[in-house]
């Protein structure tokens, strides 16, 4: 009641004018106030009040009043500040947070496509795929991987080598992509999964290809082979590392691979809490690969395949010299590609690499060997342009040559006589070309080889081609600070000496000269060579160099005689060529070693046939090289009787 009576009196005395100062005077007047309740007054409460008490409840009042507007102005700002963060919450930033809730509730994963499949020239599948099925694993629907991959682990029994694969998986592979467990399970491996994958969110098991090659090495080196991406596939196209894919590593897989890969797909599917598939949203489909038609006829590559595998490394082509379509292109020894496949292992991977007949190389695109006297084809249409020399000269050949303080020697060391550029073509007398090689000059030697693309690539649809390497005065100067001597011309003249060229260069080369001159471009998908259109007229000079391999096949004294076909529409023409890796060493002739025959296998000399046929009317050039074989027309010519022979019977009479 003190405190109405004092807001009473206040009240009064302010509404009267009196202010606080007054109130402060009251006691001078010695005045007391008395108020009794009017409540109970049977017991009155007599209380004195004095102006002093009034004006400390007054100052109460006051102080309560600014508590009481302090705590509305609080609770108004922060109901100020609660509105402010929703509407920023719900309004401004309501698309960032609809991206990240669909982000859990929505998911994309990539769809692989199909590989294209590869054929040859008559529709038979050489590489196609078989269903196989891969373990993944998909973080999005199970954060504790580690703890997953550990149970994972003992069922699959993984190795330590799988399991950093899948460490590093982990670092590099975004998240929207599982993770590759293992490939191509068994049947055990599967089931087990199967009956553990409700237990562990976020196993997966998918649905893949694995690649098949049927036809094993014949067609190792063409179709090469394919493998999972490495690191470096996968900086150029993070896509790759999706469960299953593989990229081609080595031949026509790896040259036409974008072909062959196709488009990857999308899957869109909204999924629960657990990560499980609610519905699909959508599904964009996987582009399949390519398939790819080859101008390889497979029955006459692996009839020149096995033909060849008793030899310990040997190569061979078969060229259409009107298209430049490759027919059969065999390099010996080969592999098997389905080992890469399925993942060779470090054992297998190492006896390849070691082998000392070098089964990974690719002979007839990437072996650089000195061509020995098959050089001698070309050389002749440069010496028949020659004025100094054309298709009448004629010198003596005695079995050696001198020039200044070193003798050069023919083959045949009683020597062949007087001799013509027919007869030293067919022949292969070395001393009529030692000789008129010096006539010619180097220069007219160089631009006649590189016409018939002799230390070139031909630019074929493989990978690995070589150049090799033809020699010049300007190369010798550069590469080892000497000036040319006539002694390298010499040299060059047989196709000795430094000059490095592949079986493809003299396929083409031999091509060019059974076609009248026609530039051919070698090509294994079926059109994808171009076309060139044939002479206008036909070159005197090819036509001699035509008439001097036929001899050198069909009449008696010619070094390919064992390649001689008797059947008369079908003469094989041709060139032989005993290519020497090393001469015999004074050492070693003290030692009784009189032939390179007696050397070990490595150091024999080469064995080489390049012709075609018919010969009357040119249709397939052929190639072949028996490494280490010894004398050229020996080791080869039966080799290539039996393919002309072969070649004949199934595709030339059929196609007559």
């Amino acid at each position: 009641m003190d405190l109405i009576w004092c807001g009473f009196n206040a009240a009064h005395g302010l509404a009267t004018g009196m202010g606080l100062s007054d109130f402060r005077h009251l006691d001078h007047r010695n005045q007391r106030f008395e108020i009794y309740s009017h409540l109970d007054a049977s017991s009155p409460t007599n209380t004195s009040l004095t102006p002093e008490s009034c004006l400390m409840s007054a100052r109460a009042i006051e102080s309560l009043s600014s508590r009481i507007t302090t705590l509305i102005v609080v609770i108004i700002l922060v109901f100020l500040s609660l509105a402010g963060r929703l509407y920023y919450l719900q309004v401004y930033k309501s698309s960032h947070y609809l991206t990240l809730s669909d982000k859990n509730r929505i998911q994309t994963t990539p769809i692989k496509p199909e590989r294209g499949r590869i054929l040859d020239r008559n529709g038979t599948v050489i590489a196609h795929n078989q269903p196989r099925y891969h373990a993944a694993f998909d973080r999005r629907k199970n954060k504790n991987f580690s703890k997953a991959l550990s149970t994972i682990q003992t069922i699959l029994n993984l190795t330590e080598e799988e399991i950093a694969d899948i460490e590093k998986q982990v670092e590099t592979v975004p998240k929207y992509i599982p993770l590759e467990l293992k490939r191509n399970l068994s049947w055990q491996e599967l089931s087990t999964l199967e009956i553990n994958s409700f237990d562990i969110p976020g196993l997966e098991i998918l649905q893949s290809e694995e690649r098949v090659y049927p036809y094993g090495e014949s067609l190792s080196h063409v179709l090469g082979y394919v493998a999972k991406p490495n690191q470096e596939d996968l900086n150029n196209n993070i896509l790759l590392s999706v469960p299953g894919v593989v990229v081609g590593k080595n031949g026509l897989e790896k040259y036409y691979n974008e072909d062959l890969s196709g488009e990857f797909g999308t899957l869109m599917t909204e999924n629960n809490a657990r990560g499980q598939k609610i519905r699909t949203l959508s599904k964009e489909q996987a582009v399949a690969g390519e398939d790819i038609t080859l101008t390889i006829d497979l029955p006459l590559q692996n009839h020149i395949y096995e033909l060849l595998k008793p030899h310990k490394s040997a190569a061979a082509i078969v060229m259409d010299i009107k298209t430049g379509e490759i027919l059969a292109l065999v390099s010996i020894p080969g592999y098997d590609p389905n080992l890469f496949t399925k993942g060779i292992s470090s054992r297998q991977w190492q006896s390849l690499l070691k082998a000392e007949n070098n089964p990974l190389t690719n002979k007839t695109i990437s072996g650089l060997y000195s061509p020995g006297s098959l050089i001698k084809t070309f050389i002749a249409y440069a010496l028949l342009s020659e004025p100094k020399v054309g298709p009448n000269f004629t010198l003596g050949c005695d079995g050696k040559y001198p020039v200044g303080s070193h003798t050069f020697h023919c083959w045949k060391k009683i020597g062949h006589g007087q001799t013509n550029l027919l007869k030293a073509l067919m022949q292969s007398c070395d001393i009529f070309f030692y000789k008129t090689t010096q006539l010619l000059g180097i220069d007219k030697l160089i631009t006649t080889l590189s016409q018939f693309k002799m230390g070139q690539k031909t630019g074929i649809d493989l990978e690995h081609e070589k150049a090799g390497l033809l020699p010049s005065p300007q190369w010798k100067k550069q590469r080892y600070s000497q000036r040319w001597w006539p002694g390298d011309t010499i040299n060059l003249s047989i196709g000795q000496g430094a000059l490095l060229t592949t079986p493809l260069q003299w396929v083409y080369g031999i091509a060019k000269i059974a076609n009248g001159g026609q530039e051919l471009q070698p090509h294994l998908r079926k059109g994808a060579g171009e076309y060139f259109a044939p002479p206008s007229k036909k070159d005197p000079h090819l036509t001699y160099i035509q008439k001097a391999l036929d001899h050198t096949v069909n009449s008696p004294g010619g070094t390919g005689h064992h390649a001689k076909l008797d059947i008369p529409d079908f003469h094989v023409a041709g060139k032989t060529s005993t290519s020497q890796v090393r001469r015999i060493t004074m050492k070693e002739r003290q030692q009784g070693i009189r032939s390179v025959a007696e050397t070990p296998w490595h150091l024999r000399d080469n064995a080489i046939f390049t012709g075609y046929a018919p010969a009357q009317n040119p249709r397939y050039a052929l190639t072949l090289i028996v490494e280490h074989g010894g004398w050229g027309g020996r080791t080869t010519g039966p080799l290539v009787k039996n393919i002309f022979q072969y070649i004949y019977t199934h595709l030339y009479k059929k196609n007559a």
